[in-house]
């Protein structure tokens, strides 16, 4: 009966000290986060853009969210951000500091275009930003079995 006694004690200082080694190790994890908004010249969040996060001795891909927004938890470091949509130019943002328990605040409006490595590069861009001294309207109107983007001052 005391091999049983002392066996349960062992066991559960043992679960004790398990806990509070874990408990301890995770506060020492020196953790950040990123948080970022993609968006074109027009305001409108880039939804599901491949973003690759790039340090030293790792990389995060992910997609932003419907409305551009993007969020990611990393060890303390410096990183690249490389954001990739179709339709759009290739955004590259260096140099980003994670520092432990901090969020890096990452804005990107995107240029409409194509990446130097697509097949489609030079060729004109159907929808580019307006200029920015000019400034123009975009809705979506409703036609039988189309959608078109209306890109002028006044939408009919």
């Amino acid at each position: 009966m005391r091999i049983v006694f002392f066996s349960v004690i062992i066991f559960t200082f043992n679960i004790i000290y398990a806990n509070v080694t874990l408990a301890q190790s995770s506060k020492n994890l020196r953790t950040g986060e990123i948080i970022g908004q993609l968006r074109d010249c027009h305001g409108n969040g880039i939804g599901k853009a491949k973003i690759t996060v790039q340090g030293e001795n790792i990389k995060r891909k992910l997609k932003s969210k419907n409305n551009g927004e993007f969020r990611l938890v990393l060890p303390e470091g410096t990183y690249q951000i490389t954001i990739e949509k179709y339709g759009f130019k290739r955004s590259i943002v260096q140099d980003v500091k994670v520092q432990t328990n901090l969020s890096a605040k990452i804005n990107v409006e995107m240029e409409a275009g194509y990446a130097s490595s697509d097949p489609n590069d030079g060729k004109q861009n159907l929808n580019p930003c307006p200029p920015s001294n000019k400034s123009m309207d975009v809705r979506r109107n409703s036609l039988p079995h189309k959608n078109i983007f209306c890109l002028t001052q006044s939408c009919v």
